[in-house]
């Protein structure tokens, strides 16, 4: 487990092996994002701080709800 902090947000990172490859996860206080794969653990951890960013950008605060993507889930939390 990684802790980081980007710009003025504590970031958790979590890098795992699954298979082959390696499965992470990203999470800030109020959104996560997991299932992001990568074949190095520097290229899992980058996909799922990029997804994490993806999904802080996106405007989705009204309902708490997980929104399934083609190669990741993210969760919002309601505000």
């Amino acid at each position: 487990m990684m802790l980081l902090f980007k710009a003025g947000k504590f970031i958790k990172v979590k890098v795992f092996v699954y298979g082959d490859h390696y499965l992470s996860t990203a999470s800030t206080r109020g959104c996560s994002v997991w299932n992001c794969l990568g074949t190095t653990r520097k290229k899992a951890k980058e996909m799922a701080l990029l997804r994490l960013d993806q999904a802080l950008n996106e405007v989705k605060k009204e309902m708490d709800r997980v929104i399934e993507r083609e190669d990741y889930s993210v969760y919002h939390e309601k505000k």
